[in-house]
């Protein structure tokens, strides 16, 4: 059983895929730039709710902050890579306000409506953030 998904790191970019060597070493001409793009497969921001006044409701909730704050910190620690190696710094997440949960695991009406969400956003205009959370967008 594998049980380290999440737990060593919510978001990740593996540092021997992006780097100026390897940008030389790929097109043999001087130094490039790499662009770095993370997506997020989640919300940052919980939607209000009470929580359940039991140990089970408490650990819940108190695990679910654990691991959004995680990923901030994920997000934080990959910009700081990339501003190291000059690298370009894009990522996404699930809106605010757009429901991921669906009747069932891998539900295939909700993965749908979650494409197609993504997808006309996408559609919209950029969506990329270039700053780690808290810091705005930047176009």
């Amino acid at each position: 059983m594998q049980v380290d998904g999440a737990v060593v790191a919510h978001v990740f970019l593996h540092g021997g895929v992006i780097g100026p060597s390897l940008v030389a070493s790929r097109g043999g001409k001087g130094v490039g730039r790499e662009d770095g793009f993370v997506i997020h497969n989640g919300q940052l921001v919980a939607e209000p709710s009470p929580t359940r006044r039991s140990l089970l409701g408490i650990a819940s909730r108190s695990l679910a902050a654990a691991a959004r704050m995680a990923v901030i910190g994920d997000l934080f620690r990959i910009f700081s890579f990339a501003m190291h190696v000059e690298a370009s710094y894009q990522w996404v997440t699930i809106p605010e306000g757009v429901d991921p949960e669906g009747a069932e695991f891998l539900d295939p009406e909700k993965m749908s409506e979650l494409y197609q969400g993504g997808y006309r956003l996408a559609l919209e205009g950029p969506v990329w953030r270039t700053r780690p959370p808290g810091e705005g967008i930047i176009p």
